[in-house]
């Protein structure tokens, strides 16, 4: 898959409309463009979401190219726990990797998505993800114990 499709898939709106109203109600959008944003706030590029600081309930589907995945990932665990965010993150699974050991271990919560995804890449592009993906959530409430691991099929009706 091409770098700019890699970065530019858009998450599913009639998914993440059920996940946002099921489940989290999300408030801000940490990295976005003005073409995919799904929450009314979000930062996008230029105001580089990576820099700013997140409040609330924040959703996040950021770049999964290394290294960058590894630093959207440490800055959801942040913002959890300095400044109180529950940050849902949509992730691929990637247990090999030192980012899912060193954050993504300390989340509260791992939903192993059960049904692909469909994403919508770019014009022009092909998609050939066979990536399992899964919603990493933090929260100032991070347990001592590990996440907690669940399924979630997220279908849409």
């Amino acid at each position: 898959m091409g770098e700019k499709a890699r970065f530019y898939l858009r998450t599913p709106r009639d998914w993440w409309e059920k996940l946002d109203a099921d489940h989290f109600c999300f408030t801000l959008d940490a990295a976005a463009d003005a073409d995919n944003a799904l929450c009314e706030s979000y930062y996008d590029e230029e105001m580089d979401g990576l820099m700013q600081d997140w409040k609330g309930t924040v959703w996040v589907s950021a770049s999964w190219t290394e290294p960058m995945i590894g630093e959207w990932v440490r800055k959801a665990r942040y913002e959890s726990i300095t400044n109180h965010a529950t940050v849902v993150m949509l992730l691929p699974v990637r247990t090999h990797a030192d980012w899912w050991h060193d954050s993504v271990m300390e989340a509260a919560e791992i939903w192993f998505l059960t049904e692909p995804l469909d994403f919508k890449p770019p014009p022009g592009y092909r998609l050939e993800s066979v990536e399992q993906h899964c919603l990493v959530i933090f929260r100032e409430s991070d347990g001592e114990d590990g996440p907690v691991l669940r399924s979630y099929s997220g279908q849409v009706a």
